[in-house]
């Protein structure tokens, strides 16, 4: 079926008069020169469009569940809703009805001594409740059409229609695509006003307000720190990420992407916004040193500091053998990745047995606060009790002894004494960092200590976590500690340059599950399996894929998701102020 504009002279000679000329102009904008109708299609002035109606909302729903479908897809949506108020004295009457028929039903099923009634008891309590809600006035009822338009290209509209049906779908709302009144249905969208389809459902005014297509989510927690700016509505996207169940962040991102840029604005936005709070920047490449130095961040220079990882801080509340039980398996943690990445040899069970008696052996005999790895070496052969043991722990001793030469910063008190609000872990005096894991998760370990025995709000930030995560025994000690954060009110935050190492490894998993905010910054691909994890469909996927980077766009985008909740296309931003500090440094952000 074609409709097609055609003039004849009589159009011409009308378009003389300004009022004929007025009525063309309006009737052109609101005509489309061709439209074509197929079966379930139609197609305006070549471009082919699907059109669809709710046939069923969802039982539950956030504010803007509509809206955020119309943000950045790779195709177009229109969308159309009409909503009209029902008279309350028709609506009540009819509630009036329907409830002295359930009551009837039920009198009769109880007469007969019936006791499967939950079900018309439960229908009673909802029209009653809803009866009292309207005849109070703290709501209204309204009838309400949604109609929506898919366009794309012919070779990609169908599947662009599926792929909208599934995502509205997973909301709990289901569409039925309109096959045959096309015209009808297009007449929907134009500036008549007119639904001829009246594809209508009963609603409450809470529904209906949800279902207002320029209502989108929000986020400003009001503790908050600043993460961006909405992509679709410019609204400030403010987070406080102790606020969730959880306080940590993922953040990841390919080189160039920004990710580093927004960790150092989310950074020293928590500096400006909580005096209390204390940040600690554990950052093998240096990557950080220009945020350490314009927070005139306490640095300490790993290799060269004693950092004892043996020190237990006993917060006030907590009883030391719940602490003295964790630190027990952090140590373990850290002995395994030295036996396995130094030595070369993992321990078996009878070493790992003689091992843990020494390291409690020495905790009774020096204290909580006082014992080294100096302490442990020398009980290894006093609590050997068997020749296996006594074996083990000559084996052990020999292996050990290396903590009394070249790694000698880890046995002894520790003298570091953290005063600052800032403090970061500078590692340019270690030769080949990133091939030194025992390094690395001393570090962990030590911090680990601290942010537990400590007060306050703490934010642990990692950088290149994937150099971490590569070691078995980091990735048990992070997994743990990431789980537990919550108790000890810190929050990690791991930079990364791909989600690979969360989806080759298990503890990556439950360390990614364990995230309250993921932050995607631009990324050639995604594992599918992280995409199911999070929830990110595929037009999330696409968004990443061409997410704006700032030396291109002069800012970065992200896809922020909220496991569980929503997710947010922001644009990160920084203040002319912001980007002068951050760059007094001298290099720059």
């Amino acid at each position: 079926m074609f409709w097609r504009k055609k003039k004849n002279r009589s159009d011409v000679l009308k378009l003389l008069s300004p009022k004929a000329h007025k009525e063309e102009v309006d009737r052109c904008i609101a005509a489309p020169e061709l439209v074509e109708v197929e079966k379930g299609l139609i197609s305006i002035n070549g471009r082919p469009m699907i059109i669809s109606y709710i046939a069923a909302y969802p039982a539950k729903v956030y504010e803007g569940w509509i809206a955020d479908e119309l943000v950045w897809k790779p195709f177009n949506i229109d969308v159309v809703q009409f909503v009209e108020p029902m008279p309350e004295e028709r609506i009540v009457a009819e509630l009036n009805r329907k409830i002295t028929q359930l009551e009837a039903k039920l009198a009769e099923m109880r007469g007969k001594g019936r006791i499967d009634t939950q079900s018309i008891e439960q229908e009673l309590e909802y029209f009653y409740r809803y009866r009292e809600l309207l005849t109070a006035r703290r709501t209204k009822l309204f009838t309400m059409s949604t109609y929506f338009a898919v366009s794309a290209d012919r070779n990609a509209v169908e599947d662009a229609f599926v792929d909208f049906s599934k995502r509205m779908k997973a909301k709990g709302a289901q569409l039925k695509r309109i096959r045959y009144r096309m015209l009808d249905a297009f007449k929907a969208f134009l500036p008549e006003n007119r639904d001829l389809l009246k594809r209508k459902v009963l609603v409450d005014s809470d529904a209906a307000s949800s279902c207002f297509f320029f209502s989108f989510p929000k986020i400003m927690h009001e503790n908050g720190v600043l993460y961006g700016f909405d992509a679709a509505t410019r609204s400030p996207v403010i987070i406080d990420r102790f606020r969730f169940a959880g306080h940590n962040e993922v953040v990841v991102g390919k080189i160039g992407s920004g990710k580093s840029f927004f960790v150092k604005l989310e950074m020293l936005r928590w500096m400006l916004n909580d005096s209390n709070i204390k940040i600690f920047l554990v950052d093998p490449l240096g990557g950080f040193a220009d945020l350490a130095a314009v927070l005139g961040a306490q640095r300490v220079v790993v290799g060269k500091a004693t950092m004892n990882p043996l020190d237990i801080i006993v917060p006030e509340g907590v009883s030391a053998r719940d602490v003295l039980r964790e630190k027990l398996m952090s140590l373990m943690e850290f002995f395994s990745t030295f036996f396995e990445e130094e030595i070369g040899s993992p321990v078996d069970k009878t070493e790992s047995g003689v091992l843990r008696k020494a390291i409690l052996k020495a905790y009774s005999k020096k204290g909580y606060g006082r014992a080294i790895i100096g302490d442990v070496i020398s009980e290894l052969e006093n609590v050997a009790e068997s020749e296996e043991e006594r074996s083990a722990a000559s084996r052990l001793k020999a292996a050990l002894n290396a903590f009394t030469s070249e790694l000698s910063m880890f046995n002894g008190q520790t003298d570091i004494e953290i005063y600052g609000r800032a403090v970061y872990f500078d590692f340019s005096q270690v030769e080949g960092v990133i091939r030194s894991p025992l390094l690395l998760h001393a570090v962990l370990t030590w911090i680990s200590s601290r942010v537990r025995g400590e007060g306050g709000k703490k934010i642990v930030v990692i950088d290149e976590a994937h150099y971490f995560m590569r070691y078995k025994q980091i990735r048990a000690f992070l997994e743990r500690e990431i789980r537990h954060s919550r108790h000890y009110k810190v929050g990690y935050t791991l930079v990364s340059q791909s989600f690979a190492e969360f989806a080759e490894h298990e503890e990556g998993k439950v360390m990614l599950s364990n995230a309250n905010i993921v932050v995607i910054f631009r990324l050639d691909s995604m594992p599918e399996e992280i995409r199911r994890m999070l929830g990110i469909s595929k037009f999330g996927e696409q968004f990443v894929k061409e997410a704006a980077q700032g030396k291109v766009a002069g800012y970065s985008s992200a896809l922020l998701v909220l496991p569980g909740e929503n997710s947010y296309h922001i644009n990160v931003l920084a203040s002319p102020a912001e980007i002068e500090f951050l760059g007094s440094a001298g290099r720059g952000v």
